[in-house]
């Protein structure tokens, strides 16, 4: 489901999905069906239940710094963005837009100082470009959500 909304951009591997569904399963928020096959394994078709749906709001709600630094985690949430409220929308994009704010810091120095490699200050200059309008994005994204995104950086044009 993620993926086919993704359009592939993240992809979950089986050592990730069968253990949760296990998991989920286990916790009533999944029921599991077998189909049987003719010449080829069963086929097991999962089902989200009540609970199964609290649980995914509760997983893609829970958004702290931590996750919000990879991206795929916040893919994966708005994917499911239909799912939250407004103001959980809200705090996703914002822990998003902080990272943003903190990579950019960071990449902005890569190419800084007296004797700097050219190269890595081209790649600097990229990265910054790439950072500054997913940024941008998402604090258009939070102000349509009505909310107000933090304050660029300084020097920041926008």
């Amino acid at each position: 489901m993620v993926e086919a909304r993704l359009g592939g951009m993240y992809q979950m591997t089986n050592s990730q999905l069968y253990p949760a569904l296990r998991r989920f399963e286990g916790m009533g928020a999944v029921t599991r069906e077998v189909v049987p096959q003719e010449r080829r394994p069963d086929r097991h078709l999962y089902r989200l239940t009540a609970v199964g749906e609290d649980v995914l709001h509760d997983l893609v709600a829970d958004f702290p710094a931590e996750r919000a630094k990879r991206d795929g985690e916040f893919y994966v949430r708005v994917a499911q963005f239909a799912r939250l409220t407004g103001p959980e929308r809200l705090a996703v994009l914002r822990n998003r837009h902080a990272v943003l704010l903190r990579r950019m810091r960071t990449v902005e120095r890569w190419g800084a100082g007296e004797g700097a490699d050219v190269h890595l200050a081209r790649l600097a200059a990229l990265r910054t470009e790439m950072l500054d309008l997913e940024r941008n994005h998402v604090a258009r994204w939070i102000e349509q959500e009505g909310g107000q995104a933090d304050p660029p950086p300084q020097g920041d044009r926008t």
